[in-house]
């Protein structure tokens, strides 16, 4: 109801200054989309309520999380809807709005008919709420009726009479809300529900990683990102394809054409540097895989493809900030070329895994058809990325019209009228896209994901783990008979495993502090370096980060910054998952969010958002969701207080003090940078070195230790093969008969377990 209030006093004050004519468009769109954002998360809320008066098993915080989660993601979506000021947009958001909030009343009444006639509560306050919801439910229609769909048939009093009914019927309904809860069969249900949530404490997690499942992933956010700039594209961006630089020089509807305007940038530059956080995650865990595995070629290539891919997607954000209608189509397609052939290049890495393997779950002629698929699908995007060259060469100008080619001049004229139309390149194009899948479930590789156990530790609760740490120590193989020069299978190899890692819950956050004043310093100093003092006096940081050459550095390190981030909230996720008695659902909300935000700040640095939408405000937002998560960690100290060896009085003060002072520098620069105001740099400054000591003032010392890393076994495949894993339809696919090797070596060990365990029940030991 605050927020239902908050919304009816926008309106009525935006209203109020439109008829005096004191209101500029700006300030309309501003407070519309206030508006929209307020009735959204009223309507989350409401979402909330509605899912709670059915009395299911799910938890009643799982519920307010979905609840304010889907209200809040579309009130932002509305609101940037909004921002931009378009009648389309402006009709987008009319009809996204009324499916969402008229679904929630319309089952409202449901939930309430269905709570009166089962009987579950006393029919007295079940009736008060039936009949207090249709009331407010027939008030809703008539304001819809007179306001959306028969503007004729609103009156001057129409609107009044409805908010003065409204105020007796939302008393009562108050009133029922109050009864219902207070009902004995209620309170049973929600308490049932809270001990059905409740679970134990996961002191050790077996977990499995394969690299190929987070390869699939990419599909579906580059199909998202993709789509989201395609349909920007088509309704919002007035694209002109006779003045497209781009389909100038390739004669196609080359897949950076996307990532070129306005406002489908905002959407895919998120989107993008998620994929790219998910192929530098593939990168690691296929080298540690290798490592595991061992052999000096095999480590020296992969060592070189992974590095290669993880700089390559780095630098690839840069196909946004070096918009060729801004710079140039050859600045603008170099990170692309560079990207891609990144991936070719790690594609024929695997592949050579695959071909040298000494597996004998995957014979030789059945791992030959992945072997074809990666040539074939590695020379096709390498001539791929040679045709681009090729045309980057053509137009870059020589002799005396050296420096005035197509590919380097953003002012060349450009007339599509006369272009020839090229569906080849194109088709090879979407079809590459859909290859982050295929590759997925071919590989034979994917049977054989890392396999780790996961320990979570803090100061009440030490690890207690073995001094050798891994899953073999060297001693343990020679005895086996099973040392390095014995190891005849690449499964034997991979099994031995390496030795015990242990991270601190605030390590990657150290990291992600040092990479953001080392991103910041480098922007700064290289943008004074080159504009001059003159130039840049009275910038704020936001302004080094939005201007070339800073947002270069920017939109390069920010990837760096968040990649760390993202691993930090993930360490805190799995402690808070195995340490925890209650459901940390709230802190995997907040961590989703802190590292979603970091990725919107990230599309600051495109050139032309402070100019075309100076609402965006993205680095805000990320701010926002850091105070909100540094007071949740903050919060999360209180979990240790009735411990026998809890953390030190001393040491809670003094993470509370350096937190706090995080949040308070925070909110100055969100208030400071709205307005672009000078003093931002000194107070920027402030709370990343107060992050950084954050980082080191961990009361709890929490870790979690990941132990027994290797290659998962046959028996270890076998348990899992047949687990569903979402995001990647058909992963576990067996195209080559490989399921049934793994079952019949599963088998084996089994029964040579068996035997030895037969054998060691037989000896019988003699005294000296």
């Amino acid at each position: 109801m605050c927020f239902e209030g908050f919304s009816f006093i926008i309106m009525t004050h935006r209203e109020h200054d439109a008829m005096a004519g004191t209101l500029s468009r700006d300030q309309y769109l501003f407070r519309t989309a206030l508006w929209a954002l307020s009735q959204s998360v009223s309507g989350g809320f409401g979402w909330a309520w509605v899912l709670l008066l059915f009395m299911s098993a799910t938890h009643h915080r799982t519920i307010l999380a979905f609840g304010i989660t889907s209200g809040v993601l579309l009130g932002l979506v509305c609101a940037t809807l909004t921002m931009t000021g378009g009648s389309t947009q402006l009709e987008v958001v009319k009809w996204a709005w009324l499916c969402f909030f008229e679904s929630m009343q319309l089952l409202s009444l449901f939930a309430a008919a269905r709570l009166f006639l089962a009987k579950q509560v006393a029919r007295s306050a079940s009736g008060l709420l039936l009949a207090a919801q249709s009331g407010m439910l027939a008030l809703h229609f008539w304001q819809i009726y007179f306001s959306t769909f028969d503007h004729e048939a609103r009156r001057s009093w129409s609107n009044p009479l409805k908010l003065f009914l409204n105020i007796p019927i939302v008393l009562v309904l108050g009133i029922a809300i109050a009864r219902v809860a207070d009902d004995p069969a209620y309170a049973a249900a929600a308490e049932k529900a809270a001990e059905t949530s409740r679970r134990a404490i996961t002191r050790l997690s077996r977990n499995f990683a394969s690299p190929e499942y987070y390869w699939g992933l990419t599909l579906v956010v580059l199909a998202a990102g993709y789509g989201s700039s395609a349909l920007c594209l088509r309704f919002f961006a007035g694209f002109d394809r006779n003045r497209d630089p781009i389909l100038h020089m390739y004669s196609t509807y080359h897949p950076c054409i996307l990532l070129d305007y306005l406002p489908g940038t905002l959407f895919a530059q998120p989107l993008f540097d998620l994929s790219v956080l998910l192929y530098q995650v593939v990168a690691v865990l296929a080298l540690v895989r290798t490592v595991c595995v061992g052999g000096l070629g095999g480590m020296l290539h992969q060592a070189l493809t992974s590095v290669l891919l993880i700089v390559a997607t780095t630098i690839f954000e840069l196909v946004f900030t070096f918009n060729p209608s801004k710079t140039s189509p050859l600045a603008h397609s170099l990170p692309f070329i560079g990207n891609q052939s990144s991936i070719a290049f790690f594609l024929l890495s695997q592949m050579a895994h695959v071909y040298f393997a000494t597996d004998p779950a995957i014979p030789k002629e059945k791992r030959m058809r992945f072997v074809a698929y990666a040539l074939i699908f590695a020379v096709l995007e390498l001539g791929g990325m040679a045709w681009m060259a090729v045309n980057l060469l053509t137009n870059l100008g020589y002799g005396e019209n050296y420096g005035t080619g197509m590919a380097i001049d953003p002012n060349a004229p450009v007339d599509n009228s006369h272009i020839h139309f090229k569906a080849l390149p194109f088709i090879l194009a979407v079809l590459q896209i859909f290859n982050q899948w295929i590759y997925a479930i071919t590989s034979p590789l994917k049977f054989r994901p890392l396999v780790f156990d996961i320990l979570a530790s803090d100061v009440a609760a030490p690890a207690r783990l073995t001094a050798s740490g891994g899953r073999f120590t060297m001693s343990d193989s020679l005895e086996a008979g099973r040392g390095a020069a014995k190891l005849s299978t690449w499964v034997e190899a991979g099994a031995r495993g390496m030795p015990r890692v242990t991270i601190s819950a605030r390590f990657f956050l150290s990291l992600s502090a040092a990479a953001m004043l080392t991103t910041a310093t480098l922007t700064y100093f290289t943008t004074v370096a080159v504009l001059g003092h003159e130039e840049t006096e009275g910038w704020g940081t936001r302004d080094f980060m939005r201007r070339r050459p800073g947002s270069v550095i920017a939109a390069v390190g920010w990837v760096v910054c968040a990649a760390l981030l993202g691993c930090h909230v993930a360490t805190v996720c799995v402690y808070e998952h195995m340490k925890s008695e209650q459901p940390v659902l709230l802190v995997k909300l907040a961590g989703t969010a802190l590292v979603a935000t970091s990725l919107l700040a990230h599309a600051g640095t495109i050139p032309g958002v402070r100019e075309d939408y100076s609402w965006f405000l993205g680095l805000e937002s990320f701010q926002v969701c850091l105070i909100l998560w540094i007071g949740m960690n903050l919060l999360l100290n209180r979990s240790l207080a009735a411990a026998s060896n809890a953390p030190s009085a001393a040491a809670l003060r003094l993470d509370l003090a350096v937190g706090a002072g995080a949040i308070a520098a925070l909110a100055g620069s969100i208030a400071l940078g709205i307005y672009s105001a000078p003093c931002t740099l000194l107070i920027d400054g402030a709370w990343i070195l107060l992050l950084i000591a954050f980082s080191f003032t961990d009361p709890r010392r929490a870790q979690i230790h990941l132990d027994s890393l290797h290659v998962a076994t046959d028996t270890e495949v076998v348990a899992v093969m047949d687990d569903p894993f979402p995001g990647v339809p058909f992963f576990m696919m067996d195209l080559h008969g490989i399921k049934a090797n793994l079952r019949a070596g599963a088998a084996a060990a089994a029964a040579t377990a068996e035997m030895k365990t037969a054998a060691s029940a037989e000896i019988v030991v003699s005294p000296k």
